[in-house]
């Protein structure tokens, strides 16, 4: 058995070497790296090349610069394992036993698995220290012998968090899953992971868990997409949001699932609305009139949180509401001690 691990890569090139060696250090020896320089323009295409020259596994493919999820697509066609794992270029492993384990689950179940979940850990710079945390990332919990089908997987998931995160890296795929070729990234667009991950999920039908920590998620580097809060990024995440709360709307899924997807959905449209607080004027009054001809979108969302929300925008105005969400959040990071974004 083979994985394909597959690592888009642009302008990290102080990371790029610690996402690297993780990956050479496991111990586990059938798997090929597969690096789509996306473009770089400082020297992460030379550190790549230097990898590929010293590693028979390493295999770098440059290109002009496209987007993660054209980069992350692209990296599926040239993988060739039976199995394919997504890691960014200024992440890394935690472990040098990640694939070990992976294979002797699968190897267990006689490769039966469509996708293996695994849990992962944030990393935020704070005053040129490092914190870890818990936050921001999923949690998910002990496997069954027999795994789970995926509408299970997901509605255990979800029962659990109601802000369950999209996140492409914390899973391992059988290759056959991508022979679906509707299921790829939308490329020319961020937030690629929110419009994607529940349509694999959902095709899965079996899906396993490893409940330790594999992977370590950096947040807020400068420069890094999850940094970013720009009127076109934030458009993007809207897109997802619409196009995946009307496909759920419009399937036939059953009842409780269908209930909670859309919840998830519905406070992520929460987010982008508050993270529109961040743009200058022009673009933050651009990105709330395309947000509130989507604010049926809000029903959806329960919990006292948002129930106060949507009676607060009724007294003082959809921006105003937002406006003072965002003043929450600051208030909340400043009793935490620590930097969150």
């Amino acid at each position: 058995m083979k994985f394909s691990i597959i690592i888009p890569v642009y302008n990290v090139e102080m990371y790029i070497e610690e996402c690297l060696n993780s990956v050479l250090n496991q111990s586990f020896p059938d798997y090929e790296v597969v690096l789509i320089d996306d473009g770089s323009t400082d020297n992460s295409g030379k550190i790549c090349d230097q990898y590929a020259s010293e590693y028979q596994c390493v295999k770098v493919v440059h290109q002009e610069n496209k987007g993660q999820a054209q980069a992350r697509n692209l990296g599926i066609a040239f993988a060739k394992g039976d199995y394919v794992l997504f890691l960014d270029g200024d992440d890394y492993w935690v472990s040098d036993e990640n694939l070990s384990k992976l294979a002797k689950l699968i190897q267990k179940n006689n490769a039966q698995w469509d996708v293996v979940a695994y849990n992962g850990i944030s990393a935020y710079c704070d005053k040129g220290k490092v914190i870890y945390s818990d936050r921001h990332v999923n949690h998910v919990k002990e496997n069954s012998p027999e795994g789970y089908s995926a509408e299970t997987f997901l509605k255990n998931q979800m029962k659990e968090n109601g802000s369950f995160y999209w996140y492409a890296w914390g899973y391992a795929y059988s290759k056959k899953i991508f022979e679906n070729a509707t299921l790829r990234f939308p490329e020319e667009r961020k937030y690629e992971d929110v419009y994607l991950m529940w349509r694999i999920l959902l095709k899965a039908e079996r899906v396993a868990v490893i409940p330790e920590k594999f992977y370590v998620y950096r947040r807020n580097r400068a420069g890094a997409t999850t940094k970013e809060a720009s009127r076109n990024t934030l458009m993007d995440f809207l897109w997802a949001l619409d196009q995946n709360i009307k496909e759920i709307e419009a399937l036939p899924l059953e009842e409780e699932l269908k209930y909670l997807l859309l919840d998830n959905f519905s406070k992520n449209y929460f987010l982008c609305c508050t993270l529109s607080v961040y743009l200058g004027k022009k673009e933050r009054k651009e990105m709330f009139i395309a947000l509130k001809k989507k604010r049926r979108f809000l029903e959806y969302a329960k919990g006292k949180k948002y129930e106060f929300a949507k009676r607060g925008i009724q007294v003082i105005g959809f921006e105003n509401m937002f406006f003072l969400l965002y003043l929450r959040s600051l208030w909340l990071r400043y009793k935490e001690g620590k930097v969150y974004r």
